[in-house]
């Protein structure tokens, strides 16, 4: 298993038996340094929404990288099951894997459906 982030903490933090503490470990601060672009239509807004409650981030922008952000082949899973019980919509899993943000799942969610 390959980590999704890696951060670099003074001292580990251990309870009273000598065990990693994970309770008391800092929370995971991605600083991107990208500007935010907000959604521009329903589903960009949709899906946006979706990344962040699946991820667990909030002011997720439309062009940020859904793997970047925290999410996993089990995190895409639930991406597409949300997708299709808000929108109606059902999407393959791999679109996730090629489109990657909100802006693009979006605009081929709005292709497809022409």
């Amino acid at each position: 298993m390959i980590p999704a982030y890696i951060m670099q903490i003074e001292k580990i933090p251990v309870t009273r038996n000598g065990k990693l503490d994970k309770r008391a470990l800092p929370d995971i601060v991605q600083e991107c340094g990208e500007e935010y672009i907000a959604p521009r239509n329903e589903m960009e807004n949709n899906i946006v929404r979706i990344f962040e409650e699946v991820v667990g981030g909030n002011k997720i922008s439309v062009d940020a990288d859904f793997f970047e952000i925290g999410g996993h082949s089990l995190r895409a899973t639930k991406v597409v099951n949300r997708i299709e019980a808000d929108t109606g919509v059902r999407i393959p899993i791999k679109i996730i894997f090629s489109e990657r943000t909100a802006e693009a799942i979006a605009r081929y969610i709005e292709e497809s459906e022409k």
